[in-house]
Order: structure tokens, then C-alpha cells, then sequence
């Protein structure tokens, strides 16, 4: 279980990019496509700088906060920004938590 902006979600992070990935990945991105566990982060690949396709991942995400960062962009934010991001929406996580509700629905 993890709470990301105050939404508990009954699932962890790798499990939510693993989703991610299949779904962007259909849309034909080719996002993450390295997805490994790193003590407190998920490391994988930046969807932001080398259009996702870099050899190392330098991408972390924290696996209790859920805060992500690229070590060799400097791309910042929370998951749902991330998922907001990655979909071409300029909304501030709005649609990224929409996306978490609807696919990993929250826990009462």
C-alpha cells in the first residue's frame, strides 16, 4: 500500500510503472523499458531526454513518496505529474491522479 498526495493505493510503484509502460507503450512510446529496484527508488529509463531509449536507467522513483527525478536531465515531480507528463497534459497531476484512481482504485 502507498499514499501518493494523500490517495491510498493498494499496489507499489513498480507495479503502477508496469501499467504505465503497457499502457503508453500501445500508444507507441517506448517508455521504461528498464524498470529494476534500487534500495528506496525504482530506477528506469527517463521518458523525458533521449526519447526513453538511454542504455542506464537515471531515472528514480521513491518507493514510499512516490517523488521522481532524473539524475541526468534534472526532470522533478510528484507520480501523478509524472503520469500527466507522459501524456502530453499540462494540468499539474490532475489527470495522473484520475489515472491512479481509475486504474489502481483507491482504498478507503
Amino acid at each position: 500500500m502507498i499514499n501518493i498526495d494523500s490517495l491510498i493505493l493498494n499496489t507499489t510503484i513498480k507495479e503502477i510503472l508496469n501499467e504505465l509502460k503497457t499502457e503508453i507503450n500501445s500508444q507507441g512510446n517506448n517508455y521504461f523499458r528498464i524498470i529494476k529496484n534500487s534500495g528506496n527508488d525504482i530506477m528506469t529509463n527517463c521518458p523525458f531526454h533521449k526519447d526513453g531509449q538511454e542504455h542506464k536507467p537515471s531515472f528514480g522513483i521513491n518507493v514510499d513518496s512516490g517523488l521522481c527525478h532524473c539524475f541526468t536531465c534534472g526532470y522533478s515531480s510528484n507520480l501523478p505529474e509524472l503520469i500527466s507528463d507522459i501524456f502530453g497534459k499540462n494540468d499539474y497531476g490532475r489527470f495522473g491522479l484520475n489515472w491512479l484512481k481509475t486504474n489502481f482504485c483507491a482504498v478507503d
